[in-house]
């Protein structure tokens, strides 16, 4: 016992150094190649969410809500404008916050340079090489200080500042809207399908489902319906840390 103890603790030993070494490894190169590796964040990061909200927009409206409700019916149809509205606010905010330009050339040129007597409250900027506004910062992947700089957002591929962070804002609220809107309906749907048991599979230690038809259908039910738990809890944890995505 002493014996495993011992071999268990190294092997713990072991493996902690080998994560901070292999931090340390992707930190020394995203900072050497950090341009290059954001600059292949930011589409590939914005063609997974497209793909992502897609994928669940179909899912959701088409399969889903048909087999928890009266196609016929008004709820269904509420549903269904509901889910319009929140995709619509979802992609019409992510868009916006891409577009706006939030960095100090935003400003009109007469506010580019301080009034008289508010020149102590500017700050030098030594890569702009000129006075910027108070809580102006540079960003090195933007190459320019930005107005009340939040962070650099690897999904909207911006800096998220004064003038666009009320988009982001509400990107986020409409993702975490729609993303718990479709986390009910795949409860209300895995629940009906009595599949929340294959969602883990040490529920599923010692069950025989050879029998069942339709398991396979039951399984990949239950994964979405963990998958897009956890996609409900990634904008909500963000938006209530302050909406950091890419600092």
């Amino acid at each position: 016992m002493v014996r495993f103890r011992v071999v268990l603790r190294a092997a713990c030993c072991w493996s902690r150094r080998m994560c901070f070494r292999a931090e340390e490894g992707i930190l020394r190169f995203t900072q050497r190649h950090r341009e290059k590796c954001v600059g292949f964040m930011h589409p590939f990061s914005a063609l997974f969410l497209l793909v992502l909200i897609g994928f669940l927009f179909i899912f959701e409206l088409w399969y889903v809500l048909p087999a928890i409700t009266d196609p016929q019916g008004m709820w269904h149809k509420l549903n269904w404008l509901l889910g319009i509205y929140v995709v619509f606010n979802i992609l019409g905010n992510w868009w916006l916050g891409f577009a706006r330009n939030t960095s100090v050339e935003s400003l009109p040129p007469k506010r580019q340079h301080p009034a008289a007597g508010e020149a102590h409250l500017w700050h030098y900027c030594t890569s702009c090489q000129k006075l910027v506004p108070p809580r102006s910062w540079h960003c090195r992947l933007c190459n320019v200080c930005i107005l009340k700089r939040d962070h650099h957002c690897t999904f909207t591929g911006n800096c998220i500042g004064h003038n666009n962070q009320r988009y982001f804002l509400g990107f986020l609220f409409h993702l975490t809207f729609g993303s718990g809107q479709a986390l009910v309906y795949n409860a209300m749907l895995t629940s009906k399908m009595k599949a929340f048991g294959l969602s883990d599979p040490l529920l599923m230690i010692g069950l025989d489902y050879t029998q069942d038809a339709d398991f396979e259908w039951k399984y990949t039910v239950a994964i979405i319906f963990k998958l897009n738990f956890l996609l409900f809890m990634v904008p909500f944890v963000t938006m209530s840390a302050g909406g950091e995505t890419l600092s």
